[in-house]
């Protein structure tokens, strides 16, 4: 247990320096450079945001308490930490709608007209509520005809924010229920439908380019097409796989442990999933820009010019 411990810290501290390192960097490129003010760059930057503050906040009490086992939070302490784990988690999830619908409208629903209806007013209300929905929602277990317990387990070496790892009732077995699909597979369904209209209206458009420049000349055209047309499909796997891969784990154990006999699923399993929910505040950037070849160009070009300002000013 104590190796695991160990390398699940290791893993945690990795995730914490990358997050806040790439969030950063997201937020100052996208702050500096102009080309990037419009609407699914300012969702990526408020998603950055949201990402940074889980790796500079939430991330360090995990890695803290796997790291010193005689260190106990309590109850106000656990509370905190559960508000904020889930009023970000919540918020990062509608971030990621809102950047596939801004596609979806970019693409599908209203090509033509996008720039017009899209205004900075409407920019600014959906960044606000998706800060507010969650941080709302987050509150509302504490205020509900039911009462979260927010205890310090020390067999999780954590807040048991698990809806009771070693409780087991027909309640918390709904309210599991419940969480994970309002929670995650919701978000997914959406995530999913979303990106894959997008896709499909994509392939169209290409097929159409494809089979226009057939028709015109025999150039090597077509391949860049196809070449772009694969990106598109990558990006969607990408999209879906890693939300599955950082959420799934962590929501099938919380139900596991519902369903199945108690001390059926070992804590070291929770130490994974747990670290593999964390880590998508590191993967957010990475996915929706750092991966992006205008975004680096930017970025690397918001650097150069801090560099020649701070050289003048000397």
């Amino acid at each position: 247990m104590l190796v695991i411990r160990i390398v699940v810290a290791a893993f945690l501290i990795a995730i914490g320096a990358l997050g806040i390192l790439g969030n950063f960097a997201v937020v100052f490129t996208i702050s500096i450079n102009k080309r990037f003010r419009f609407m699914r760059y300012l969702f990526l930057a408020s998603l950055a945001v949201s990402d940074f503050v889980i790796a500079a906040l939430v991330v360090p009490f995990h890695v803290a308490s796997k790291m010193f086992e005689e260190l106990e939070f309590s109850t106000a302490q656990c509370k905190m930490i559960t508000f904020l784990t889930r009023a970000l988690y919540c918020s990062t999830t509608l971030h990621l709608i809102a950047v596939s619908y801004d596609r979806y409208l970019a693409i599908v629903k209203s090509p033509l007209t996008y720039n017009q209806r899209i205004t900075k007013a409407k920019i600014l209300l959906l960044v606000a509520l998706v800060w507010i929905l969650p941080f709302a929602t987050a509150a509302v277990p504490w205020f509900a005809i039911w009462e979260d317990n927010f205890p310090f387990s020390a067999r999780l070496y954590h807040c048991d924010i698990c809806h009771g790892w070693d409780v087991q009732s027909r309640d918390q077995l709904t309210r599991s229920v419940f969480y994970s699909v309002a929670a995650f597979v919701v978000p997914l369904l959406v995530l999913a439908w979303l990106n894959f209209r997008v896709f499909k209206a994509a392939s169209l458009v290409e097929q159409e380019i494809i089979t226009q420049q057939v028709q015109v000349s025999h150039s090597t055209q077509p391949q860049q097409n196809r070449c772009r047309e694969n990106k598109a499909a990558k990006d969607v796997a990408v999209v879906l796989g890693v939300y599955l891969l950082c959420y799934l784990p962590a929501w099938t154990v919380i139900l596991c442990r519902q369903v199945f006999p108690l001390n059926s699923v070992p804590v070291s399993v929770s130490f994974i999933t747990n670290a593999l929910l964390l880590s998508k505040s590191a993967w957010n950037p990475v996915i929706y820009c750092i991966r992006k070849r205008e975004f680096r160009r930017a970025f690397k070009m918001a650097l150069r010019c801090k560099r020649v300002r701070a050289g003048n000013d000397e």
